[in-house]
């Protein structure tokens, strides 16, 4: 075989390889059967068989008694190892603890990883009304949620575009999201200059993110919180938007000598 070839090959079995340890990650607790992983990767199962087989034997993936996949020890190692480089939620957590305390609402980091927004965490406020939309681990593509909009509103446009087009498969899974839809929220975004959200799922719940830029790497996170829209008055959203703004630049300050 020529060698560009195997090259080809090689590169497109790393690429298939990280696409299952995402999928994966995003049902850890429940697991995954290989007819469903074969499925969400649009791959057929000889393929995600073979795949599964090998980051099972690197210890990066397990099967249970139920033959469902879960993330395995090396995969925890890995990740345990890149928190004592860069420990972003160290950092952050106090920041956003801080903004519960003094709002009672709930708030969200969320860092990109790739075409999607993750939960890195979420911290509760005094309010007696708890908006569990998104738990600590929890992988949405970007533009789903407040934190997700704020990245890819931040992004450069022929970024933006590419990346659009990378999720829209995935958009059906969110009632009424749509590729025109999201390119409209965009634009809303850039007029605020911050994303404003329905909480999917939740009626009467929005949420406010605004995005986290890196120097060396462009929009890398986000903070967000969620509230009670009926709460949401001019006067108050503004408030949180400044809050959330100041808390943004602070993140940025403590982490611009870091690689995301």
């Amino acid at each position: 075989m020529p060698r560009q070839s195997i090259e080809r090959t090689g590169t497109q079995s790393i690429g298939r390889a990280a696409a299952m340890l995402r999928v994966v990650a995003e049902h850890n607790s429940a697991g995954l059967r290989l007819v469903e992983l074969s499925e969400l990767l649009s791959l057929e199962r000889p393929t995600v068989h073979r795949i599964a087989r090998s980051l099972v034997a690197e210890g990066l993936l397990f099967q249970d008694e139920s033959r469902r996949y879960h993330l395995g020890h090396g995969a925890v190692a890995l990740g345990l190892a890149a928190s004592k480089t860069f420990n972003l939620r160290e950092i952050t957590q106090p920041i956003l603890e801080r903004m519960a305390r003094e709002t009672g609402d709930t708030f969200y980091l969320n860092q990109r990883i790739g075409s999607e927004a993750v939960c890195l965490i979420r911290t509760d406020g005094a309010c007696p009304i708890k908006i569990y939309s998104v738990g600590v681990g929890d992988r949405r593509p970007l533009g789903v949620g407040a934190g997700g909009l704020a990245i890819l509103s931040a992004m450069g446009e022929a970024e933006r575009e590419s990346l659009l087009l990378s999720v829209q498969s995935q958009l059906g899974n969110y009632k009424g999201l749509t590729l025109s839809t999201l390119r409209r929220f965009i634009r809303r975004t850039h007029a605020l200059g911050y994303a404003l959200h329905d909480v999917h799922g939740f009626a009467g719940i929005q949420a406010i993110g605004v995005a986290i830029i890196s120097p060396r790497s462009g929009p890398v996170a986000a903070v967000s919180v969620a509230s009670v829209a009926s709460c949401l008055t001019i006067k108050r959203t503004q408030e949180l938007v400044d809050l959330l703004r100041e808390s943004a630049r602070q993140i940025e300050r403590l982490t611009e000598n870091y690689y995301w």
